[in-house]
């Protein structure tokens, strides 16, 4: 605050000394002029050189010759610098030779690619098997008709126990089938159930929803289940009962789709 007002005091009086020396007239008193601002002058400038070119890492239009000749002089310097390791020239030929294979390896790389290595060894399907071949889980179509009659095992010696004998047909009746099933492994997702091939059907003909009727016959401990199914008007019945409900419906479903031709027909399946 002190400096502030010494400075006031000192302009105040500078005026007061000029207006004096002007006798007291204002039309003599006058302010010195600003000082005139620095001009711009382009040649004050320092003119400094163009700074040098990059040195050409991208090797040119012939790669393969390019690149054998890039790592034999990096392999001639690697020679050198075993022999010499303080020979400078063989030190910047070699830094040289690095960055051209560098540039030429990413000049060649893509955006997204990947060209490392995940180290994966895939193991093969013997590999993946086990030792002995009757574990195996690799089952093919042929894998039940082609395999051999079981002559030991836990299953022949329960079979055994409970009185059968190898040759007897399997039932109380002994009246079973003789011959193992043999069937086909489905190794593919395809086909349908016969009640939605059939409800699939109807609807896409526009038909009114098939009507099933369930018809239960026999005592208690064997009950016997024969199903009724209309199909746009015309009733569809198997010739035979069936030991469930599910199956049974799944029978008439098929005996329908049968009769219109859009399965194969089965002899042993007729139609009432």
């Amino acid at each position: 605050m002190k400096c502030i007002v010494g400075d006031i005091v000192f302009f105040v009086n500078i005026f007061r000394i000029r207006f004096q020396k002007t006798g007291g007239s204002t039309s003599g008193f006058l302010l010195p002029p600003p000082p005139k601002p620095p001009v711009f002058a382009p040649s004050s400038l320092l003119t400094l050189p163009p700074p040098p070119p990059p040195p050409s890492l991208i090797l040119s239009n012939s790669p393969d010759r390019n690149v054998g000749d890039v790592i034999t002089r990096r392999m001639e310097a690697n020679r050198r610098l075993c022999e010499n390791p303080n020979d400078f020239d063989a030190m910047k030929m070699l830094k040289e030779a690095e960055e051209q294979v560098n540039a030429w390896a990413a000049s060649k790389m893509r955006l997204g690619q990947f060209y490392g290595s995940t180290e994966v060894r895939i193991l093969t399907v013997n590999q993946l098997g086990p030792e002995d071949a009757r574990f195996s889980a690799w089952a093919k179509k042929d894998f039940f008709k082609t395999a051999s009659r079981v002559s030991s095992g836990v299953g022949l010696k329960l079979m055994q126990k409970m009185g059968w004998t190898p040759g007897e047909g399997l039932g109380k009746c002994r009246d079973g089938p003789l011959e193992p099933l043999s069937l086909e492994v489905k190794s593919d997702r395809r086909g349908k159930h016969p009640v939605s091939i059939l409800m699939e059907l109807c609807s896409k003909k526009k038909w009114p929803l098939p009507q099933f009727t369930c018809d239960e016959s026999g005592p208690s401990n064997n009950r016997r289940f024969l199903w009724k199914v209309v199909v746009n008007g015309v009733e569809y019945q198997p010739a035979l009962p069936a030991n469930n409900k599910k199956t049974g419906k799944a029978e008439a479903c098929q005996i329908v789709l049968q009769s219109l031709g859009l399965m194969p027909k089965d002899s042993c399946m007729s139609v009432v």
